[in-house]
């Protein structure tokens, strides 16, 4: 093998203020054959200059500017230049735990022929306090098991696992199936990309330790368009997993509409902050999808498609934003 067995593609984009610890995270692990790639994203603040700095002193970190075009296409600029056996990627304002790629190196060894580690990581609050992400991932249900009951698996957790980050990916499952991040999305860039990687993996494993820290409320968070792109947006993700389930993808076809479902469920909240004309518009279209939470067995998926029997998607969706609401509020 000529090149590292890992890349680890980073976009950057405005984050100096958390870019070192980023970087720092992982030039401090005793694992060390990896490469670094960083995408700086047409940044304005000083993240270009950072990242030229740890570039000059680092011969395994490589720094890549282009003009702003988003996370996606920054992605898919560091699949393109990535070397490695494996693909990790990184928020550049996000980090890892110490000896985190050694463990999941570790894994990789109980299987050489592994597509897709599924990784654990936890929330980081501005006071310093954590708490575990969560996914839900068993190990008993992913190690040595088929495709088929890999997918009923996460058909089954509480929400979609869809972060790129929660995954070590091998490079050829991308590249031979010519895989790509969703360029123009403002959310949910990584939900088909992550979708099309499992469909496309056959080899299935889980490391239990800890990797990645997620910051939450982050200064200087990139802010997201309006409120009717980021619906469109994900109303295509339904939508186009809906159709692979059914003409491409029959073996896992009910899974895929469980994980359809939970992201239906994100997506009403968001259809509740809608214009009144553009919830009228797309008011046919939500009452059409609803039949995907009888795919779904979750308390949450149950009391979602009470509520609709009840009061209707357009007062289940206000009710739903509002408690979604109530609950960060008592967060702070």
């Amino acid at each position: 093998m000529s090149g590292p067995q890992i890349s680890i593609i980073i976009p950057v984009y405005n984050t100096g203020i958390y870019l070192k610890q980023c970087i720092d995270s992982i030039i401090c692990q005793s694992f060390n054959d990896y490469e670094m790639i960083l995408v700086d994203d047409g940044s304005k603040d000083n993240s270009p200059a950072i990242c030229d700095t740890y570039s000059l002193e680092y011969p395994f970190i490589q720094t890549i500017h282009q003009t702003n075009m988003g996370v996606a296409a920054a992605r898919n600029t560091g699949i393109e230049k990535a070397a490695g056996e494996y693909l990790l990627f990184l928020d550049s304002d996000d980090f890892i735990k110490e000896e985190a790629l050694q463990l999941i190196i570790n894994t990789v060894y109980e299987n050489a022929a592994v597509d897709v580690i599924f990784l654990e990581a936890e929330k980081v609050f501005a006071n310093g306090s954590t708490e575990m992400l969560n996914d839900g991932y068993k190990r008993e249900e992913i190690v040595n098991h088929s495709r088929n009951d890999v997918f009923k698996h996460l058909g089954e957790l509480n929400k979609y696992p869809g972060a790129a980050w929660s995954k070590l990916i091998r490079k050829n499952i991308v590249i031979e199936n010519r895989l790509s991040f969703m360029n123009g999305r403002v959310v949910g860039e990584d939900l088909d990309f992550v979708m099309n990687v499992m469909l496309h993996s056959n080899v299935f494993n889980y490391c239990s330790s800890t990797f990645y820290c997620y910051r939450q409320r982050r200064i200087g968070a990139v802010s997201t368009s309006h409120t009717i792109h980021k619906f469109a947006d994900l109303l295509s993700v339904i939508e186009g997993w809906i159709d692979l389930a059914k003409t491409e993808h029959k073996d896992v076809e009910t899974s895929i509409y469980s994980m359809a479902a939970y992201e239906y469920q994100v997506l009403l909240p968001i259809y509740a902050k809608l214009s009144k004309i553009d919830a009228r518009k797309y008011k046919g279209k939500m009452k059409e999808l609803k039949w995907v939470l009888d795919y779904r067995h979750t308390s949450t998926a149950k009391i979602i498609r009470i509520c609709i029997s009840i009061i209707n998607v357009s007062a289940t969706a206000k009710l739903l934003a509002f408690f979604l609401h109530f609950r960060e509020l008592m967060k702070l």
